[in-house]
């Protein structure tokens, strides 16, 4: 149902009404007057902390995966109220519904007659599945894949969306909130917290099919627990103890799909295979650092005086700020020779500090050079006993919050309230810039900081001018800044050098 007062995006878009709502968010249709096209448009309702730092991440971690399973995004804008991002809008029906004759969510407890239609589930099901080891190849986890998150088009088309609690392909809980995802759909490790690779995916996928072949749950329970801990302690039932009828290859890969441990499910090779799929991507894998979001690679051939070079500019960084602009076209291995340098030093420092942060071309964010770095700030402080959180802290918290929402994760940060606003808004930046200088001093002094920026080409003037506040202080910041950009930009190349 519409809301009375539709969202605000500004001139360019005309919000035409709700297709859905969440607990993080809402997903409105809209024209787009520069494209001239309907397209859907999410936003957020809590633009703060750790909801903010979510809501970012669902667009960035999809921005470069390209796959006609997997939605398409669009932009993402700061907005007048709220962030926002665009997409491409779906029409369809949801993945149960596409797949069986009834209208309507299958029943919890009694299987209904069979219902389903074999030749649209197997479609259905091997389109999900490329879509799903597309994500895993790209080296990310979904965590709530589930029948509301997959709608089938009316040409047939299986679409995967709502990548909101997305995550690297061996990450860990970060939620405040603990355990996330959708409890009937989530396997057991998800749900103990504990490490998420792709197996989880599968085992949501397998929970689909199970509910597509019977019409009803494998795991039943009063409350949430009793659902993690029949999943935990039961084997899974077969579809064809239920159904009868349900063909023997499809009961043997929801039983393997199923399997409570890890261990026993079967490889993403094996359950293409099992569906007849051929040329498909292999997944890979890709580990988050915890100082920085590094991610494992093959190891680093050639270009040994860049890292050479790299490695001395940090060791002159001691004391004073230093830039490493790493120039070249695309596809050249800039972020290559960045992340090979970066992996090294933690090796060599693993007290150094590093924080990364990317320009993404399709958003309009203010300081969007800082926005990632900001994202890591947060979470690096968060993981801080009290005590040292509190010592690196400015005199001012609450003008972090102000100036990066996203800080507001940070006890002291959000414990401080706001902050009475001043009537010069230059004024009210210098004292923002103040206090983000301020704590990155304070860090420094404990710790080697790094900065990583990446696409750099695509930075804003705002995040520039913070850029030279920070090093250009009397204050004199130590701090070493690997930049990657591509020749053909100029003007940012120009302000740094000035």
């Amino acid at each position: 149902m519409a809301t009375d007062v539709l969202f605000d995006a500004g001139p360019r878009f005309e919000v035409r009404r709700e297709l859905g709502a969440g607990g993080m968010g809402v997903v409105y249709e809209a024209f787009d007057r520069d494209l001239g096209e309907l397209i859907a448009l999410k936003t957020l309702r809590r633009a703060a902390g750790q909801w903010l730092a979510r809501f970012k991440h669902e667009f960035r971690a999809l921005h470069d995966v390209a796959h006609p399973n997997i939605v398409t995004l669009g932009e993402f804008f700061d907005g007048a109220s709220e962030p926002f991002f665009t997409m491409e809008l779906v029409r369809g029906v949801s993945f149960l519904e596409h797949v069986r004759a009834f209208e309507g969510a299958p029943a919890r407890h009694a299987a209904p007659p069979v219902a389903y239609d074999e030749a649209r589930l197997r479609a259905a099901l091997r389109q999900l599945a490329l879509g799903v080891s597309a994500l895993h190849a790209a080296g990310m986890v979904h965590r709530d894949i589930k029948p509301s998150n997959v709608l089938v088009a009316p040409d047939g088309r299986v679409v995967l969306l709502d990548f909101g609690l997305v995550a690297g392909a061996t990450a860990r809980h970060e939620s405040a909130d603990g355990v996330v995802g959708t409890v009937a759909y989530m396997a057991p490790e998800q749900a103990l917290s504990g490490e998420v690779t792709p197996a989880a995916d599968w085992y949501s996928l397998g929970v689909m099919l199970f509910e597509a072949l019977t019409g009803s749950l494998p795991h039943d329970g009063n409350t949430a627990f009793e659902i993690i801990l029949d999943k935990q302690r039961h084997e899974p039932p077969r579809p064809r103890q239920r159904v009868d009828i349900v063909p023997l290859d499809l009961d043997e890969l929801c039983v393997g799909l199923l399997q409570p441990h890890v261990r026993d499910r079967p490889q993403a090779g094996a359950i293409l295979d099992a569906l007849s799929i051929r040329g498909r991507a292999t997944p890979t894998r890709a580990l988050s650092s915890a100082r920085g979001g590094l991610r494992e690679s093959a190891p680093f051939v050639g270009r040994l005086d860049q890292l050479r070079q790299l490695h001395d500019g940090f060791r002159r960084s001691r004391d004073v700020a230093l830039i490493y602009l790493i120039e070249g076209v695309s596809g050249v291995g800039k972020s290559q020779l960045a992340e090979a340098f970066l992996e090294e030093l933690v090796c060599e420092d693993p007290d150094a500090v590093v924080l990364s942060s990317r320009c993404y071309e399709r958003e309009a964010v203010t300081y969007k050079a800082f926005d990632g770095i900001a994202v890591e700030l947060s979470r690096y402080v968060t993981q801080l006993p009290p005590a040292q959180a509190a010592a690196l802290m400015p005199r001012r918290p609450a003008l972090l919050g102000r100036l990066f929402p996203v800080l507001k994760r940070v006890e002291a940060v959000a414990a401080a309230g706001e902050i009475q606003p001043v009537a010069d808004p230059q004024r009210q930046r210098i004292r923002m810039f103040a206090a983000l200088r301020e704590l990155f001093l304070r860090l420094a002094e404990r710790h080697r900081l790094i900065w990583y920026i990446d696409d750099l080409q695509w930075t804003d003037a705002d995040s520039l001018v913070l850029l030279q506040e920070l090093i250009a202080h009397e204050d004199r910041l130590p701090v070493f800044i690997v930049a990657t950009m591509r020749p053909a930009e100029d003007a940012p190349r120009q302000a740094l050098l000035a």
